[in-house]
Parts: C-alpha cells; structure tokens; sequence
C-alpha cells in the first residue's frame, strides 16, 4: 500500500469518527433539550441526580480495575 493511499485511508477514518462524534454531541443536545421542555427544572435536576448515582454505583462496581491493570502493566 503506498503512502498517499495509507494517508487517505487515516484521513476517512478520522472523518467518519469525528463525524460521528458531532453526530452523538448534536442528538445529546436535541434529547436535553426536549427533556428539559417536557420535565421542566425540576425534571433536568433529577436527571443529573439520577446520572451522578450511576457513575458513583459504576466506580464502586468497577473496584478500581482499571488503575491496578495500568499499574500491573506498568510494573510487567
């Protein structure tokens, strides 16, 4: 494979990601703001709510893998 080949393929590649995250940011949006028409302050205020214990929950049940696997291949 030649280089200009190799510099197009990482060029579609990285526009396809970067499209899909303005993609996801754009419908992030869209859904907040429906959310926010629907439920009013108090509604977004529970959705924060609810979305903070889920992240807590989800570091608790992850038990910190993920920094012993870092230290554990570090130290290998």
């Amino acid at each position: 494979m030649s280089d200009q080949n190799s510099y197009r393929t990482i060029l579609r590649s990285s526009s396809i990601m970067g499209g899909a995250s303005v993609i996801n940011v754009l419908i992030g949006l869209l859904r907040m703001k429906l959310v926010a028409v629907l439920l009013g302050p108090a509604g977004i205020g529970l959705i924060g709510l609810l979305q903070n214990l889920m992240q807590a929950a989800s570091g608790v049940a992850a038990m910190g893998l993920g920094t012993v696997g870092v230290r554990q291949i570090a130290e290998a």
